[in-house]
């Protein structure tokens, strides 16, 4: 396999799971705010913004989860712009980190 082969498999591989995980889980934020259902408990927010888990839940799901699967389609598709798309998937995946652990990052 060659290695520009190999490395968008990789990525494909990245996106998908990270784009699956995340619509997964943002789908339990959503349905059971408190975080029971993923054995969270909302104590855990209590420095952050937030104070149950629907918010976070809802960019899980929009941020990482439906745009990782759309730059995987981008990729695989092997489109020209599919670069620029990687970099504003990451681009989106630390502006959610920040969302919901700013205060650590502050």
């Amino acid at each position: 396999m060659k290695k520009k082969a190999l490395t968008q498999f990789g990525i494909l591989i990245l996106l998908l799971v990270n784009g699956l995980s995340s619509i997964v889980s943002g789908l339990l934020f959503i349905k059971n705010p408190i975080g029971l259902s993923m054995g969270l408990h909302t104590s855990i927010l209590k420095q952050r913004p937030f104070d149950t888990f629907l918010v976070p839940g809802i960019i899980l799901v929009l941020f990482n989860g439906i745009s990782s699967l759309f730059v995987l389609w981008k990729v695989a598709r092997t489109s020209r712009d599919a670069g620029y798309w990687l970099i504003l998937q990451g681009m989106f995946q630390w502006m959610d980190y920040c969302s919901v652990d700013y205060v650590e990052i502050i």
